[in-house]
């Protein structure tokens, strides 16, 4: 009898360790334990019992015996005895099982960095188109006043110097230049007259020039008969040179180039007659050309003695003329934004043509020629006839608008230079 209690104190120490608790109930049973036996106090065997039986319901998933009341078993309070046994079991403070219920944080995240906003690209200024200095420039609303409205009349600036041509105003000196188209041994000698001053003068005496023009930038460009070319003058040192594209047309020198006008953009319009040309080499038909900025050469047509050319306000037509012909005649050509010139031609005017220059709002002006009338025929963009302007001495030979705000015409004649105001401003050549 005592080895089978024995053997049940060792079933109980078995309890802590899972099913011992079978043991100490078939060594009870066996040794007829209860709860008078004198092995093992009552109150002990109490507890064992109810241990054991929470043990039992906690271990094959049934449902504990309740004792009532007196039962305290943390297990039952708990309702989770298989997950503390799991753990591994629970101390007094509770300090497993609290460690067993943790759970471990989520690693932090660093943020992602701030990307910094891209710099706002300002938009790039658009480029102002403003007109090069000396580029023909008209106002944006030349008035529609009529052109001969206030009977202009003629004021003599010079005479006794001869035959004079080709009149150009350079704005930014405030200054024209005018050539002395024959005066014995100083053909193309090219004068100077200074409004503000009244000065009259020479320029340059050397280079035998008939039309003259002002390009972009101020620079001025003649018509050399002496040396059968275009050239360039720098009006600060006098400095010149020859134009490239602008001495030959297909390997032969032109033959004695006349008038000519150059568009804001820099082509370069020219007539080639053949009047000064003295047995000199020179091209077979007389014609007119276009010179582009790039120094290519286009003969444009030919025409008898080809001579006063201009071009409308905006660029867009090209007017020349002649004093030959049966009878003589003025073309006009459409020139194309590029600059080129379509071949194809209109007649504007039936009559002869000398020099010619435009007003700001399209109107031709013609001379007559040194041998013809002492006027200056007046035609509109259409080609009507507006009037004519008379009073001078000697026929006329060509004009160009200047003065403080461009509307004081300038026309040379055989005779001399004159000028006169007028109600709408116009180009420089």
């Amino acid at each position: 009898m005592l080895f089978m209690c024995l053997l049940g104190v060792f079933g109980l120490s078995l309890s802590l360790m899972g099913r011992g608790h079978l043991l100490i109930l078939l060594g009870c049973v066996l040794a007829g334990c209860d709860r008078q036996g004198a092995s093992l106090p009552a109150a002990k065997m109490g507890r064992m019992g109810s241990e054991t039986r929470s043990s039992m319901g906690s271990s094959e998933g049934q449902r504990p015996v309740s004792n009532g009341p007196e039962d305290r078993s943390p297990f039952r309070q708990d309702g989770g005895s298989k997950r503390a046994s799991l753990d591994g079991g629970v101390d007094a403070g509770g300090e497993m099982l609290d460690r067993a219920r943790e759970v471990e944080p989520e690693p932090e995240v660093e943020p992602e960095p701030e990307v910094e906003p891209e710099p706002e690209v300002e938009p790039e200024p658009v480029a102002q188109v403003v007109p090069p200095a000396g580029a023909n420039r008209c106002p944006d609303d030349p008035g529609g006043a009529h052109p001969l409205a206030e009977d202009p009349q003629p004021r003599t600036v010079q005479t006794g110097v001869g035959f004079l041509e080709g009149p150009v105003w350079l704005a930014e000196r405030g200054l024209l230049l005018y050539t002395n188209y024959a005066q014995g041994g100083t053909d193309g000698r090219v004068r100077v007259y200074v409004p503000s001053s009244g000065n009259l003068g020479t320029f340059i005496d050397d280079l035998d020039l008939n039309g003259l023009a002002v390009a972009p930038g101020g620079v001025v460009y003649g018509a050399s008969q002496g040396r059968q070319a275009v050239v360039r003058i720098e009006p600060e040192t006098l400095a010149r040179g020859d134009i490239r594209g602008a001495t030959q047309y297909e390997g032969t020198p032109f033959s004695s180039p006349n008038d000519l006008v150059i568009r804001a953009d820099g082509h370069i319009y020219f007539t080639d007659p053949d009047y000064h040309r003295r047995g000199r080499q020179g091209q077979a038909e007389h014609a007119y050309y276009h010179v582009t900025p790039d120094g290519e050469t286009v003969r444009i047509a030919t025409m008898p003695q080809a001579n006063g050319i201009a071009l409308s306000p905006d660029g867009a037509w090209l007017y020349v003329g002649s004093l030959v012909g049966q009878p003589p005649r003025i073309r006009r050509h459409e020139v194309r934004p590029d600059g080129s010139v379509i071949s194809d031609f209109v007649i504007f005017h039936d009559g002869p043509s000398d020099g010619m220059g435009v007003d700001c709002a399209g109107n031709l002006y013609v001379t007559s020629g040194g041998s013809g009338a002492p006027e200056v025929t007046v035609l509109s963009p259409e080609g009507g006839l507006l009037g004519t302007i008379a009073g001078f001495s000697g026929g006329t030979t060509n004009v160009a608008f200047g003065g403080r705000d461009g509307s004081t015409l300038f026309v040379t004649t055989s005779e001399g230079l004159f000028a006169l105001d007028m109600p709408i401003a116009g180009l420089p050549n």
